[in-house]
């Protein structure tokens, strides 16, 4: 299976959630590099990325809301798309020799900050009003067998870490994170 059509059933699986849709407002760059230009709801972009090698094989684009970018490490896929009010970026991963660490960033415009919150995701804040501009929920963690798997962020509000508990997972294992601008 592709990494999309896996990326699919997993989000299937998780009850349809989150739901890709298109969204002018949310830019997916042409490399895992370059990243999601998400918005906020103060009017201010919001830059997510994954940290990886430059080992991809280019940039698939099977429709204008999702971005497929294969080897971005090695047994690794990740695919972006857009949902109504951000972004979601997917890790798969093909089987146990690959990583089940992944080091993203967040970068913020100036005036916006992001602090943790107790569900383990990232609030992005506007400090001088005390405003929630957007918010990158807890990550999650599936595999091919539809179990949870235990997935944090660790590290500071910007360099981020995904970690992942895959002892005993069936690979494939998607690993999932969710930006949005308007937080529920």
């Amino acid at each position: 299976m592709t990494a999309e059509e896996i990326a699919a059933v997993m989000v299937e699986a998780r009850g349809g959630n989150p739901r890709e849709m298109d969204n002018p407002d949310v830019v997916l760059g042409a490399s895992v590099q370059e990243g999601v230009w998400v918005p906020s709801s103060v009017g201010q972009p919001v830059r997510l990325r994954m940290d990886a090698p430059d080992r991809g094989s280019g940039v698939q684009v099977p429709r204008s809301s999702m971005r497929v970018y294969p080897g971005v490490a090695a047994g690794v896929d990740v695919v972006a798309f857009t949902t109504a009010d951000g972004a979601a970026l997917l890790a798969v991963l093909r089987d146990p020799s690959t990583t089940v660490r992944f080091r993203c960033s967040l970068t913020l415009p100036d005036g916006l900050a992001a602090e943790p919150t107790p569900s383990g995701g990232l609030d992005v804040l506007h400090p001088r009003y005390g405003a929630t501009a957007g918010r990158l929920y807890k990550p999650w963690a599936n595999d091919s067998m539809f179990r949870p798997l235990p997935a944090e962020y660790i590290g500071d509000s910007t360099a981020l870490t995904v970690q992942l508990d895959a002892a005993n997972a069936s690979y494939p294992i998607v690993v999932g994170m969710v930006y949005s601008a308007a937080p529920r």
